[in-house]
């Protein structure tokens, strides 16, 4: 009976690339590797959404601001009395 070469001896026995349980191994691994991926991108996201939340709520309080500012606009120049807002007195301005 011939004796097996070497790189055949062991092949269906070992954990190595070509048998089941090498194949389940590496499926553990690339499982691990998938869930920890998931887990730092569904942070990332987290991070980015509220981000995003934070700047529309910038955005709209800057869109309202711009808005009313042109409504003074207008109401000057049909020569209506704006509805100022007081939201902050300058020292030295009312005397």
């Amino acid at each position: 009976m011939p004796r097996a070469r070497p790189e055949e001896r062991g092949r269906h026995h070992s954990h190595g690339k070509g048998s089941i349980a090498g194949r389940r191994s590496a499926a553990r691994s690339w499982n691990r590797k998938r869930v920890l991926y998931v887990k730092k991108r569904a942070a990332e996201l987290k991070r980015d959404i509220s981000s995003n939340e934070i700047e529309i709520t910038n955005q709209t309080v800057l869109l309202d601001s711009k808005k009313k500012e042109i409504s003074t606009i207008n109401a000057v120049r049909r020569g209506q009395a704006p509805d100022i807002e007081l939201t902050s007195v300058r020292p030295g301005l009312l005397r």
